[in-house]
């Protein structure tokens, strides 16, 4: 997922939607923009018993509930943007299903007779927020 997200950003000036989480343990993390990080303590999510964390940087706030024992993953997520007086947020709760059942089909394009085809162009140059953290 990564190297998606690489791809994406440097060739097509594509920034994926919190993104931040599969650059998580890398050099691009951005782990050393953070300012401030506390626990919150245990909390539910949907049934889920989590810990919650909050962060803070320089232009947002965000928190993260990560499911405790076995199975680890992030539950919720709250981004807070800090430099705008209204204060934004974007907030996602994550379901997950680690047994999908998928097969060929679900996979494979069938294009309706009024679809067509959209090319996306390569940069010329790097954007001017690559490597920023939001």
């Amino acid at each position: 997922m990564r190297e998606l997200v690489e791809l994406l950003t440097t060739k097509y000036g594509v920034e994926l939607p919190m993104a931040d989480l599969f650059l998580w343990g890398t050099e691009q993390s951005g782990v050393a923009d953070i300012k401030s990080a506390i626990y919150m303590g245990p909390t539910k999510i949907e049934g889920a018993d989590c810990d919650h964390y909050a962060f803070r940087q320089d232009e947002v706030d965000w928190q993260i509930w990560i499911q405790q024992g076995d199975k680890p993953l992030p539950r919720k997520m709250v981004i807070t943007t800090t430099t705008e007086v209204s204060r934004p947020d974007y907030s996602v709760t994550y379901k997950w299903n680690l047994a999908p059942r998928l097969d060929d089909k679900m996979f494979t394009f069938v294009p309706t007779k009024d679809t067509y085809r959209i090319e996306i162009e390569q940069l010329d140059q790097q954007p001017a927020s690559l490597g920023r953290r939001d």
